[in-house]
Formats: C-alpha cells, structure tokens, sequence
C-alpha cells in the first residue's frame, strides 16, 4: 500500500478481500485515510472489508461555501448538533436525484427539528456554472433549507471520500460516525452499514430514526360512479392508430373529483412523447385514460388497491395483469388484449417500477411509482418502463451482477429476438459482423455513437450492449440508435405503413449528432438504482 498524491493505490495480486488497517483507524486523520481506501473498493471485484469499530465519516476542514448563503459550511459542527446528518450527493442531470429529493424534502420539513440535517454536494455540470445558475436551480427545486456546496470544487481524492455516483447518501450521527453509507463494494459483516440504496432505502432508514414520513390515512373510497369512465386524450391522425392507454392505482374518488388524476393521466401521456423518436410520431397513437377508483389511496400491508399493485425493498412492483386489461378493454374501440401499451402509474413515495412483457398478446404494462406524484421524477422512469419495455420490448442495458447468462437465458432472449424482433438492443456476442447492429457499425453516420459495450440484462459478462450510456441503461433522455430502430419499426408496423431500414435512416437524421439532453460528460450507470428486469409473460 502506498500513498500517490492525495489518493491511495492498493495492489492485489491474488484478489482477496483485506479488513481497513488498524493503523488508519488510530491515525489524526482517520477519517481521510479510512474513506480514501474504502473509495478504491468500487475498483475491485472483490469487496474490501469494515471491522468492527467506528468508521468516521469524511467531513471536510476545507472552507467551502454554502451556494445560496456564501458563508462557511461548518461540517463538523453541523454533525454534532443532529441526530442524523446525511451527506447527500446529486446532480440535476440524474433522474433518480429527480426521484429521491421531492420525498427526501418531505422528510427534512418534517423531522429537521427533531435532528435532521442534510449537506448537499451539487454534482455539477460547466454549463450550470455560467451565469450564476446554482442558486436558481436550488430554488426552483425548493432546496435553499438545508446546505448546498458545489461539488466541483472537490479534489477528486475527497469525491471518492464523499460519494460513488449520484445519489449518493452518508448518514452520520452526532459523533462523526458513519451510520449508513451507499458505497457498494465493502464488505462489512458486524455493523452491515455499506451498500445501501439512496433511492430505495434512504427514507425508510430516516424513518427508523425519527418516525413516518406519511401518517397512516384510511380513508376509504365511497363514490365509485366514475370507475371504469374513459378519457380520450388523443385519437391518432395518421396511420391505423396504436392504443396506448395509462391508468393509476391507490387513487380514491377524491383524487378523481378533484381533477388530480386526471391531471397525472395527461401529464403521464405528454412525458411519455417527450423524447425520440414518440415525439416525431405522436399523431400514428390513439391516447386513452381510464379512471380507476381504489378503496385506499396507499399500497402496502392493510390497505387495499383496485389494480394490487405493490413494491418491495429492491425497487421492484407488480400488479394484477388481469385487472389491468380488464381495465383498458373498457375503452371503446379496443377489444382486444392484442398490442395494447399500457401505463400504470401508482401513488406512492416508494421508488419501484416494472414491466411485464406478454408474449402471447405482444402487450406490454409498466407500472412505476408516482414518486408523490412528481412529474420531473416519474417522467424518466415511464419513459424506461413504458417507453423502452413495455412498447418497444427492449432489454435493460445495466447491469450489477457481476455474472454471465446462462445457456437458458441466452437461448430465451435470442428466440424473441427471432420470433418478435424483442431484445433489439442486446446480444452475446461482440463480433462486430455479427451483432444485432452491425449495420449501425459500418455505417460512418454512427461511428461515434453506436459500439459494443460489455455488459446489460443485468449482468456484468457475456451480455452487450449498442452504447455506453441511453434511456434503457441509466434512464439519460435519449434512446440510442438500435432502440430507436426497433421503436421506429413498431411504430411503423403497428401504424400499418411499410417500412424499410433505409425510411428509418431518413427520419434518424433529427438525432445523428445531437447532444443527448441531460447526458453528462462521463457517467456510469451502475451508480443509477433502477427497478426490477422486465417479466415475461404469456
């Protein structure tokens, strides 16, 4: 082990996994040395590992300034006059910051009284430098309360003492001490403190500390004239006319009275027509609504739902498939299960989301958490579900486990590939002669934007992927240009148009070259927490 800078480089040759040395834990500045080893834990395949004994947390002595106040962040200070001081980390560019902050904002008005602090570290962009731009973004998403510095003044020694991805999320307690930490690549079998989710467990784990975000709320349901009344809000002007129909679960007649779900149903169509290539082809898509009064306005243990929906640890949901058709075969005009897209959209604080597949129907539902019923937060994720899955059956392109498919799996996935044109944006091999895109590769229009990436359906190994960041690994807002084929050639198909590959690069033309809105300089996107893989079914 040696020092280099103001970083640490470790050298393995077998591969073991090695406890923190004890003389950085008696050291003045533990808490640098301590944070600086377990930064290169996201480096290493194997996990490096905490004993049992405090671990400070990394607070800076360097004066760095509030963004909004201009005065000095007394980090230490600040962590021993609260119970839980969170160091959050986040960028504007991030959807699942997008997801997390409105909840997480809910939790600091209501508990920063009884002990709850948050220090922000804004991951920011050169474009959000010019003009002075930090403090309006920090008030138009209502975070001037707590403290903001500006993330881009880290040397990049303290940024892996800080954080490993957006979110990010370090509780502390009023000793310094690391109570909860979401670096994922450090064993720690006596305290279990690394690896949790900002998106998934953060609230959850505030709320072991200091109570309930959300008061139980039984209010039952008891006007249900409007269950199952359709709105139309839009019939297509081109083409044969697909049906895509969104609906919500855990929303009561009061909901629907006073015009909130509605609202979120026509909010839930425009962000799904927000991106390319739905945004040139909106008018080929008949949009309907279907209101759907459930007893509770909350899912979970005792209260109860008209569509079952609900959402477990890992960010995953489910629903009942049946329920929901049966729902949509409620819309005029379709009568069938056969190519239907559908939205499902559920009011909940709870991050989750998934899609099933239906292989029979050639139908897809994503259902996705309302995130409060936050449309900047929602929106990524219908866009992934609905967008990516549920219409156009592509495959996740992330992935977090270290492992490869096996013979079922790849066998699986290629036969809906040769059947239904499914996992368009996957293969298993990297022979750029043979993988799905090869044309992509030898055309000169898509050299810098289409290769072959390792890695995706969730695994590490063997499995690969047309473009290092896009909508279906990370949830950035754009499509890459496989994705985009195979959303064009459903479009097309379903649309009753002939299509060609050559009609396709005509139209492509409007996204060769462009710059991905919202998509950082550099960006892993095993730093983004997603959902749960899609399911198929029949």
């Amino acid at each position: 082990l040696s020092g280099v800078g103001l970083g640490l480089v470790i050298r393995r040759e077998n591969g073991l996994s090695e406890y923190i040395p004890d003389s950085y834990v008696r050291a003045a500045d533990a808490s640098f040395l301590i944070n600086s080893y377990l930064g290169l834990a996201k480096f290493r395949e194997t996990p490096m590992v905490a004993g049992d004994y405090d671990i400070p947390a990394y607070l800076p002595k360097k004066d760095y300034k509030d963004i909004m106040t201009g005065k000095s962040i007394p980090f230490q200070q600040i962590a021993s006059k609260n119970k839980v001081t969170v160091l959050l980390t986040w960028a504007t560019w991030c959807p699942n910051s997008a997801a997390l902050i409105p909840i997480l904002k809910k939790m600091y008005d209501k508990y920063h009284k009884d002990g709850l602090e948050i220090i922000a570290a804004f991951n920011t962009t050169p474009e959000e430098h010019r003009g002075g731009k930090l403090q309006q973004i920090l008030r138009e998403r209502n975070m001037q309360a707590w403290y903001n510095f500006d993330e881009f003044e880290m040397s990049v020694a303290e940024m892996d003492c800080w954080a490993d991805g957006t979110p990010c999320a370090i509780l502390v307690d009023k000793n310094g001490n690391v109570i909860k930490d979401t670096r994922w690549n450090i064993s720690d079998p006596s305290r279990n403190r690394f690896g949790f989710s900002a998106v998934n467990q953060l609230i959850p784990t505030l709320e072991d500390y200091f109570g309930p975000l959300e008061e139980d709320d039984h209010y039952e349901s008891k006007d249900y004239s409007q269950d199952g009344k359709v709105i139309t809000i839009q019939k297509a002007s081109t083409g044969k006319g697909i049906n895509l129909v969104f609906m919500g679960d855990a929303y009561t007649d009061k909901d629907i009275s006073s015009g909130k779900y509605e609202q979120l149903m026509r909010a839930c169509a425009e962000e799904f027509f927000k991106i390319e290539p739905y945004k040139s082809f909106k008018n080929r898509f008949n949009v309907y609504a279907v209101k759907v009064v459930s007893k509770h306005g909350k899912t979970g243990s005792g209260y109860t739902t008209a569509l079952g929906t609900s959402f477990t640890s890992d960010g995953s949901a489910s629903g009942n498939e049946n329920k929901v058709f049966e729902y949509a075969l409620k819309v005029s005009g379709i009568s069938s299960k056969k190519n239907l897209v559908i939205g499902v959209l559920v009011n909940s604080i709870h991050p989750g989301g998934i899609t099933t597949m239906n292989e029979t129907q050639q139908s897809g539902i994503g259902y996705l958490s309302s995130y409060t019923n936050e449309r900047s937060a929602f929106g990524p994720i219908l866009r992934h579900e609905v967008g990516g899955h549920a219409f156009a059956f592509l495959g996740d392109e992330y992935a977090t486990r270290n492992e490869a498919p096996n013979q079922a799996t790849i066998n699986s996935m290629n036969q809906l590939y040769t059947s239904y044109g499914w996992y368009a944006n996957l293969d298993f091999t990297n022979d750029t002669k043979k993988v799905k895109w090869a044309d992509f590769l030898s055309d000169s229009r898509y050299k810098n934007e289409v290769g072959i990436y390792e890695g995706g359906n969730n695994l590490r190994k063997g499995v690969y992927r047309p473009s290092e960041n896009s909508m279906m690994r990370d949830d950035l807002e754009y499509f890459n240009a496989p994705s985009r084929h195979a959303i064009y050639k459903r479009i097309m198909t379903l649309s009753g148009e002939s299509y060609t590959f050559n009609k396709f690069l005509t139209y492509d033309a409007v996204n060769r070259g462009a710059k991905p809105a919202g998509a950082p300089a550099t960006h892993s996107g095993e730093e983004v927490v997603h959902g749960a893989p899609p399911v198929v079914t029949r």
